[in-house]
């Protein structure tokens, strides 16, 4: 069976605009909490191909945009929790430019990836490695985009599993309230 790192998955959900979503019902002060939300999201779905991870997120992606959808604002592009200081100019500096968000927020995932494989483990992030960031920010396209805004309580994961759990069981879903009811039935 191939596995599929939890970097590629992380990368893919936010090129697919789920990533900001997957922590979003725990509180922001709650920042190790999200981290590990983040975490098992990844682990949960690491034995997916990425071919199938990308269609799951595509499918899940448009069924909440159907219910969920709001124009952007500065506080969407801060809804992921901060592993570096530096990450809330970054992301103020990314609205003001317009540049789309989960271009911007794949663009982070990235950075931090970098950042790893250098064994970074500062909350500062290293001169290079900020120049680089805003010259890739300038290069991401711009859009006025919509995005999810999902109840306090709303939990990804939940979700996707009940989204998966219809569709094994032969269940063709068009709407989102197909797999809200069936959470509520749970």
């Amino acid at each position: 069976m191939h596995q599929t790192s939890q970097y590629q998955i992380l990368d893919t959900a936010a090129k697919e605009g789920i990533y900001p979503l997957i922590a979003q019902h725990i509180p922001k002060e709650r920042n190790s909490d999200r981290e590990q939300a983040v975490f098992n999201f990844g682990l949960h779905y690491s034995m997916y191909s990425l071919h199938n991870i990308k269609k799951m997120f595509k499918n899940v992606h448009a069924l909440l945009k159907q219910k969920f959808a709001v124009p952007v604002t500065e506080e969407s592009y801060h809804r992921n929790y901060l592993k570096y200081q530096e990450e809330t100019l970054f992301r103020k500096y990314a609205y003001d430019q317009g540049v789309n968000l989960h271009a911007y927020i794949a663009l982070e995932i990235e950075m931090r990836e970098k950042l790893k494989v250098r064994g970074h483990k500062e909350r500062m992030i290293p001169s290079d490695v900020r120049e680089w960031f805003i010259e890739a920010i300038d290069k991401l396209p711009q859009e006025k985009l919509r995005v999810i805004e999902l109840p306090k309580q709303f939990n990804l994961l939940e979700f996707m599993r009940t989204f998966e759990h219809l569709v094994r069981a032969g269940v063709t879903i068009t709407a989102p309230d197909q797999v809200l009811t069936a959470l509520e039935i749970k």
